[in-house]
């Protein structure tokens, strides 16, 4: 599997996985599936304890992440870096 289907897995804990794929098939932005600030917080701990990562401090904000491609990219960078 890769980062992309991973990160989609670990979203539909969330979210019905239909209402993500409309979504992607739509665009790139994550911003219509409305997350609160503990729903944030919580993909953001599932998504570390996924792919083994940490989110830098600064960048836990959703505002950074509503693309659904730079969150991939985000990650991908942490995962190289490790």
């Amino acid at each position: 599997m890769n980062v992309r289907d991973e990160v989609i897995d670990v979203l539909s804990i969330q979210r019905s996985s239909e209402e993500i794929f409309k979504l992607l098939e739509e665009g790139d932005t994550l911003a219509p599936l409305t997350f609160n600030s503990l729903e944030f917080i919580k993909l953001i701990v599932e998504l570390e304890l996924k792919f083994e990562i940490d989110f830098e401090d600064e960048d836990i904000d959703f505002d950074k992440f509503q693309s659904f491609n730079y969150l991939i990219s985000y990650i991908e960078e942490k995962i190289f870096k490790k």
